[in-house]
């Protein structure tokens, strides 16, 4: 499990990381002697820099033939149906078929099987033929995308020896990383393993940061690069009256409430006013049950790194929430991040570990609040909490000045999608309660 201390720089990593594996969208095979290779490449648009490279080196390698084509990719997805039907039958006997097909490129993958046809000749045919079959069977749903194939092979004269990838290794790589990223004190040092591929690499890595206004990127001659963070641009706090009606106003807009009155009585506590009783229970059951996102300290022994075995609170006032593995935690009341902390909350993927997490960035107030409670608490742990579930409890270890982070989920991309989506949606939320009626 990542330390808090590494959040922002595994955040980066998982970025770039990104940018050079196009494993999604590219495969590259290969005969058992490496005299040919087969790179598919399923969306051509965003991997235009992949296929110019291997322009390039067939410009600088006569001896090797090859071609490029544009056709399109296949998915074919099920939704639905019985197994056991006769339109289930048919849709795993056609999807068997494909699989074995010998001009077939595919794969099963988490949104169906996934295929190309590498002779572009025949795909005309096949099109036809595939939307028939598919038409068939209710459990199917076909879609086309545009897509490219590379094919390359050596001349008979200069088979590889068994074991080696021969005159084509450079091609096989078109689609590797082969790059080394080095941890640096607010950074990352990024090269290319491979001189003939830096500059390529180098123009995915700045592609995929245009947008990262929070990073300086050099580029050194011979094209390795220093990607550093940047302090964010400070985002301007309101005052503390005015947040707690913005988040009044919008807890109220969730559970779609009209109040009659909203009254600030001091920067902490508001008095609202409702026309019916129902209206007022309705909004008192919903300051009961669990909402929002918070990050709060763990009040337990600095020892202890499991769930509590204690059943009573170690101080007055804190709260017992619900571990997502199981068990419980007693966490300090106050709250050092508050839903609207968060400026932004993006899932992404991580093709190292092969797990989604949420990358999260806090604003201005919430990294000084965030570099203080770290500062202060080392060797305890912070609670990530969201809907009333402590997601995950890391140990501090040193202050962290950063305000960007993690969050794993050990869950599907939907379900890690939607607590991103849950986290934007609570960036003008506090955490309120009941005080009086």
């Amino acid at each position: 499990e990542a330390r808090p201390a590494q959040y922002r720089q595994s955040g980066l990593r998982a970025q770039l990381a990104e940018a050079l594996e196009p494993s999604r969208d590219v495969d590259t095979s290969s005969n058992s002697d490496m005299t040919t290779v087969t790179i598919v490449v399923r969306n051509p648009t965003q991997h235009a820099d992949l296929i110019d490279a291997a322009r390039r080196l067939l410009a600088k390698r006569p001896q090797v033939m090859g071609q490029i084509d544009t056709t399109q990719a296949f998915l074919i997805s099920h939704v639905g149906g019985s197994s056991q039907s006769g339109s289930g039958r048919r849709a795993a006997t056609l999807i068997a078929e494909l699989r074995d097909a010998p001009y077939i490129n595919s794969k099963v993958s988490e949104r169906g099987l996934e295929g190309i046809v590498t002779d572009p000749a025949r795909h005309p045919d096949f099109q036809k033929w595939l939307e028939q079959r598919a038409s068939e069977s209710l459990d199917l749903d076909l879609t086309w995308t545009p897509a490219a194939v590379i094919q390359l092979s050596l001349p008979d004269n200069q088979i590889a020896k068994p074991g080696e990838r021969g005159g084509l290794d450079d091609f096989w790589n078109l689609s590797a990383p082969l790059v080394e990223m080095i941890d640096l004190d607010g950074g990352l040092a990024f090269r290319a393993i491979e001189s003939e591929f830096s500059a390529e690499r180098g123009e995915r890595i700045r592609k995929a940061l245009a947008g990262r206004s929070d990073l300086s990127i050099e580029t050194r001659p011979d094209q390795s690069m220093v990607i550093r963070f940047l302090s964010p641009p400070p985002r301007a706090s309101l005052p503390d009256e005015a947040r707690l009606l913005r988040a009044v106003r919008a807890r109220l807009a969730g559970e779609g409430l009209r109040p009659l009155k909203i009254e600030p009585l001091d920067a902490k506590r508001a008095r609202i006013k409702f026309a019916t009783d129902s209206e007022a229970r309705a909004f008192r059951t919903a300051l009961e049950n669990p909402y929002g996102f918070s990050v709060r300290v763990v009040d337990e022994p600095m020892d202890t790194f499991g769930p509590s075995e204690s059943a009573t609170a170690p101080s007055p006032g804190d709260l017992r929430l619900p571990l997502r593995e199981g068990g419980f935690l007693w966490l300090k009341p106050e709250a050092v991040i508050a839903g609207d902390m968060v400026q932004d909350a993006v899932p992404y993927f991580d093709r190292f570990q092969k797990s989604w997490s949420i990358h999260y960035e806090l604003t201005a107030e919430g990294q000084a609040n965030f570099a203080s409670a770290t500062d202060v608490n080392i060797r305890r742990r912070l609670a990530f909490v969201l809907d009333g579930v402590v997601i995950e409890a890391p140990e501090i270890i040193g202050m962290i000045r950063g305000g960007s982070g993690e969050l794993p989920c050990e869950c599907s991309e939907a379900t890690n999608s939607a607590r991103a989506k849950s986290l934007l949606r609570y960036k003008d939320d506090l955490p309120l309660r009941l005080v009086a009626e």
